[in-house]
């Protein structure tokens, strides 16, 4: 099941408001940038570059596996109603890793900028 349209962020506006503007938690392999929004919703958007993939499928599998992770949280009633989030790939490792390994790696880095975007 994938994320719903109204969960995605696809404006450019919105992405350049989230690069300026936002909490920003890095590791070895992905940095997370957050920022509360006015929607009223939970948006989330994957980054994944050509340098870190160049065929299209390991793109795509990277970033379902990301949104799969956000999918449960979401299905747990543990995603606030108006964040934006944006996970950044850094990493070609990450293609490597299990996905135990990446859910250890991506949720302290939310929950640091979690924290961070609801002090503000």
């Amino acid at each position: 099941m994938a994320l719903p349209k109204s969960n995605r962020i696809v404006k450019n506006i919105d992405i350049q408001s989230i690069l300026h503007k936002s909490f920003t938690a890095d590791s070895n392999y992905f940095k997370i940038k957050a920022k509360i929004n006015h929607v009223g919703k939970f948006r989330l958007l994957v980054v994944v570059s050509k340098k870190i993939a160049k065929k299209a499928n390991k793109r795509n599998f990277l970033k379902r596996r990301i949104v799969y992770l956000f999918e449960k949280l979401k299905h747990s009633n543990k995603l606030p109603d108006n964040l934006d989030l944006m996970i950044i790939i850094k990493n070609k490792e990450v293609l490597d890793l299990q996905f135990a390994k990446i859910v250890d790696d991506i949720l302290p880095l939310y929950k640091y900028v979690l924290t961070k975007a609801k002090k503000s």
